[in-house]
């Protein structure tokens, strides 16, 4: 019981530090540095493209009902998009 209880103290102390160096890692928090901006970007604008195509082929095998009303779902939904 006791070397359980050193394990988890353990682990706790371990645990504790690596909070405080995720924080300088992400923020900047601890060691003071400002954040610099973010490098200058391309801008986010929609480019055409060509349209795509894709054969898509379900197919059932065996007497399941569940298995064939699946596939005859999917086969809409492929042939809907």
């Amino acid at each position: 019981m006791k070397y359980l209880l050193y394990l988890s103290l353990f682990a706790c102390l371990l645990a504790c530090p690596g909070s405080v160096f995720a924080a300088d890692a992400v923020g900047g928090a601890v060691s003071g540095k400002v954040p610099q901006p973010p490098a200058k970007t391309q801008p986010d604008t929609p480019v055409k493209t060509e349209t795509r195509s894709t054969a898509v082929a379900v197919i059932h095998e065996g007497a399941d009902t569940i298995g064939a009303r699946l596939a005859m779902r999917l086969k809409e939904r492929f042939n809907a998009s």
